[in-house]
């Protein structure tokens, strides 16, 4: 998909509307707008709707397409509130706040851990009378 070719026109039209033609790869869309901006918008979504009919709302794509960005997002924020809980650093002493946030997240690594960790048992379950229960009925 890297080298996909993505091609957009413009061809104007009437009433200062113009048509606009979105070619990617051998997805081709065709649709008015007013501007060229509002044109690249729409025949982007109308591509999305081609690639992926089975998909009713945009927050799909999204998580299908914007998860490592999601991740990301995450990590700068708690790299960032690391740094602001520095400023509460006094002289010789032990940064509590600090502390208390390394303490959280290595609880979340360990549950994080634990969880990868955890194997589905099997348990068997036996009938109060065994035999009580046909295992297949016929009728004839």
């Amino acid at each position: 998909m890297g080298d996909t070719s993505i091609k957009f026109e413009v061809i104007p039209g009437k009433n200062q509307k113009s048509e606009y033609v979105l070619t990617c790869g051998k997805h081709t869309v065709r649709g008015w707008c007013k501007n060229k901006r509002v044109g690249k918008q729409l025949a982007s979504q109308k591509i999305l709707q081609l690639l992926h009919p089975h998909v009713k709302n945009w927050g799909s794509l999204l998580r299908m397409y914007g998860r490592e960005n999601n991740k990301m997002v995450k990590q700068e924020t708690s790299d960032k509130s690391v740094i602001e809980l520095q400023q509460y650093a006094k002289k010789n002493k032990p940064n509590v706040h600090i502390l208390n946030k390394l303490q959280e997240e290595m609880k979340k690594l360990a549950q994080e851990r634990e969880e990868t960790r955890k194997k589905p048992k099997m348990t068997i379950v036996e009938s109060i009378q065994p035999g009580s229960e046909p295992l297949c009925t016929v009728d004839v």
